[in-house]
């Protein structure tokens, strides 16, 4: 029989809504990303770029899937580089990460293209391991407890430092401290209080440690991997200062000590301890 085409139905195309990393692990002190949108209540933007033909800065936001807008980043950056000036903070707890010094902001765009890593091409910011990081404050100390993981990925075997450090100040050693290289992944706690993993890879990967509990354990993990576990800490108090890509920054009175060489597409803080997730 034929059937009039007035009276044909097609199917209805479901709308699936968005929901990143943080709905499912909420609570984050501090979230940032330069591939995508981590949280289905932030509302805000993913990075500020400056390109290097003029000097412009344009704020880049994500697309309906949640990822970072590489046609708008493409589309600004063309026929020259672009450089993040403010990675903004997606756990609503405002503490952005920036760089006004030109030579120290970590490219993500470069001879035509987003820079990309890994299997899954992520988006990621590469640090060139000379004083390129990224730093805010998250204007008090904070208490103790830590969880903090990363995408990453290291340069090479040399070194690479640290990719995530908080601090009080620039002239004490880092109440916490997650160093990333090809021969181990480094979680450090105070002075010379660390617990370490062989990772062997330069490939990117989700990397990060837990502090459990005051003076009690420190562990690292790759991709879910627990690695060793330091006991009986002294502890200390975490500071406010901020950084990615370096252990002091330039702005906080540092200038990038012990910088980190290699690409970070995310890093995301917990104030808990995040063990069983």
């Amino acid at each position: 029989m034929f059937t009039p085409f007035a009276f044909v139905k097609s199917a209805a195309v479901p709308i699936i809504p968005f929901s990143g990393i943080l709905d499912s692990y909420p609570s984050a002190s501090g979230a940032w990303s330069a591939a995508r949108r981590l949280s289905s209540t932030y509302t805000g933007s993913i990075l500020t770029v400056r390109r290097a033909s003029d000097n412009t800065t344009q704020i880049i936001g994500y697309t309906v899937n949640g990822e970072l807008d590489t046609t708008s980043l493409s589309s600004f950056c063309a026929g020259t580089t672009g450089y993040v000036t403010t990675l903004y903070d997606q756990s609503g707890n405002g503490v952005n990460l920036t760089q006004a010094t030109t030579t120290r902001q970590p490219l993500i765009y470069s001879s035509g293209s987003v820079i990309t890593k890994g299997s899954n091409n992520e988006t990621s910011m590469y640090f060139d391991g000379v004083g390129t990081h990224l730093s805010g404050s998250y204007g008090s100390s904070t208490d103790s407890y830590m969880s903090v993981f990363g995408v990453t990925a290291p340069f090479d075997t040399g070194s690479n430092w640290c990719m995530y450090a908080q601090s009080l100040n620039s002239t004490q050693p880092p109440a916490f401290g997650l160093i990333d290289r090809d021969i181990f992944l480094d979680f450090m706690w105070g002075a010379s209080q660390e617990a370490s993993f062989t990772p062997n890879t330069t490939n990117l990967a989700t990397k990060g440690a837990i502090r459990k509990a005051a003076s009690t354990q420190n562990t690292v993990y790759l991709n879910g991997t627990a690695g060793s576990t330091t006991t009986t800490l002294t502890d200390v108090t975490i500071g406010p200062i901020v950084t990615l890509g370096c252990i002091f920054g330039a702005t906080n009175g540092g200038d990038g000590t012990f910088p980190y060489k290699g690409w970070i597409s995310e890093m995301i803080v917990w104030r808990t301890n995040q063990t069983s997730n």
